[in-house]
């Protein structure tokens, strides 16, 4: 991790936002260094992965500078366009609700889709993460005075700077805008049948018992990784209700070609303290298993069929969740 050096930070076009991490591939760092260096010039201290290490030490590192800036802007080019490690920054900033900038350069927005890796994390995110919105335009447009001013981009080459989830946000609204109101009787429909359908499945539950789902809960999801292994750790955790708490644990597995035991063979189980809280590190895989079991449990180190059809299991849920 390289900081750039320089105490004195002062708010520049009314910009509150004065710390920034900025995401790139290692064949941009010289992009990189320059684009830092500017917006030192106006007033802003940058961090940036210098070394691209790998290893759960150095994911640890770079999710605290994640959390810990205000602002991520995003560097993709035809080089980076579809980058993993681009994409579990991304992701960081998403689950630390940071405003997110995307600097497209020596390329255009129409390689930047829902079918790049970058473009699904973006297109599933909820809720909108874009900050202070006139913070984050001052800073687009500081960004955009750098591309005019520097000599090393302006040979042949393009730029784009957005924000993605304010897009997100205005194509909802233009799409709810012309959606046609219900009218009155339709209203009174709909409210009739909602009200019959509550009632339904209020008494299926009197009867049958409310579903699994509902004793343990998910509040940090790991990312998604078909290809899982030892070159990744991430973080996963969650809720317990109270009644299930005492003597009870936490089994996790991570889903690759078969279940893995999470987060270490010798460390199968998982604590839950008093207040119902869980957490535990997790290697990535395509799919998770966390199940809520008794104490006379005894968890496999790797199961080919699913690990929760088991008597001593009280609970489970899945993510992403089963259809």
């Amino acid at each position: 991790m390289n900081k750039f050096k320089g105490d004195n930070i002062f708010t520049s076009n009314n910009i509150n936002m004065k710390t920034i991490f900025i995401s790139h591939v290692q064949k941009d760092a010289p992009l990189v260094v320059e684009i830092a260096g500017y917006l030192e010039t106006k007033g802003f201290k940058c961090s940036y992965n210098a070394n691209h290490a790998r290893g759960s030490i150095h994911i640890g590192i770079i999710k605290h500078a994640i959390g810990s800036h205000d602002c991520l802007i995003l560097l993709l080019t035809l080089k980076s366009v579809d980058s993993e490690e681009l994409t579990f920054h991304l992701t960081e900033a998403i689950l630390n609700s940071k405003p997110v900038i995307i600097i497209l350069t020596g390329t255009s927005s129409e390689d930047f889709t829902s079918k790049t890796s970058i473009g699904k994390t973006i297109s599933k995110a909820t809720g909108t993460v874009c900050g202070n919105s006139e913070n984050v335009k001052s800073l687009m447009d500081i960004i955009k005075t750098w591309f005019q001013e520097s000599e090393t981009c302006k040979v042949g080459n393009t730029i784009e700077v957005f924000n993605p989830f304010e897009i997100r946000r205005t194509e909802h609204e233009e799409k709810v805008q012309k959606r046609e109101p219900f009218s009155r009787k339709r209203k009174i429909t709909f409210s009739i049948v909602l009200s019959f359908c509550f009632l339904l499945s209020i008494s299926y539950f009197l009867f049958n018992g409310f579903p699994y789902s509902e004793i343990v809960k998910l509040d940090r999801t790991p990312v998604l990784d078909s290809i899982g292994g030892d070159r990744d750790v991430d973080t996963i955790s969650g809720t317990v209700k109270s009644k299930y708490i005492k003597k009870n644990k936490i089994v996790i597995y991570a889903f690759t070609t078969m279940w893995y035991i999470q987060p270490l063979d010798t460390q199968p189980f998982t604590e839950i303290n008093p207040s119902g809280k869980w957490k535990s590190a997790t290697h990535r895989g395509s799919k998770y298993l966390i199940m809520l079991v008794e104490p006379e449990y005894t968890p496999a180190t790797t199961m080919k069929s699913n690990p929760a059809k088991n008597d001593k299991v009280i609970s489970y849920i899945t993510f992403p969740k089963e259809k």
